[in-house]
């Protein structure tokens, strides 16, 4: 084989090798982002589920414990509404001089059924806190405590 062919030669199979090296290195690359992205895919679904359910269940234990506590207070006011006792009187009388809102619950923001005209005398039926339900004119309703008095006018 004469020394020039031999070079060529050897010039090809360099550059087959080169070729065959270079290859795998490329391949393995292409490779490589499809499992990271696979990757990606794998662990990023199971993070989105596990948030989500972490923030529902968030949302119903305080929901759950806003309507305990709601729960509470209302049998909370029921065990201030109790029936007058013996000892206290159970006719009062209006000590407002524009008159005094009967209203449907024990509130200042409850709706008002009637006016009472001062000095007007109520039959107490129950108390609850500063409130007591009345009757007036056959209507059942409460006064506020601060605008009565158990002394005639």
């Amino acid at each position: 084989m004469d020394s020039k062919k031999k070079k060529t030669l050897e010039e090809l199979m360099k550059a087959d090798m080169t070729e065959v090296e270079e290859a795998p290195e490329e391949e393995r690359k292409e490779k490589e982002k499809p499992d990271k992205e696979r990757i990606l895919g794998y662990w990023l679904w199971p993070v989105v589920i596990v948030t989500v359910l972490l923030v529902l269940g968030i949302s119903i234990l305080g929901y759950k414990a806003l309507t305990k506590n709601t729960a509470k207070e209302k049998e909370a006011t029921k065990s201030q509404t109790t029936k007058p006792l013996a000892n206290k009187p159970t006719t009062v009388y209006v000590d407002a001089t524009g008159g005094l809102n009967l209203r449907q619950s024990a509130s200042q923001t409850a709706t008002e059924i009637a006016v009472v005209p001062d000095g007007t005398s109520l039959v107490i039926i129950t108390t609850s806190g500063d409130w007591y339900e009345v009757d007036y004119n056959g209507q059942t309703g409460w006064v506020s405590k601060d605008f009565t008095s158990p002394n005639a006018p």
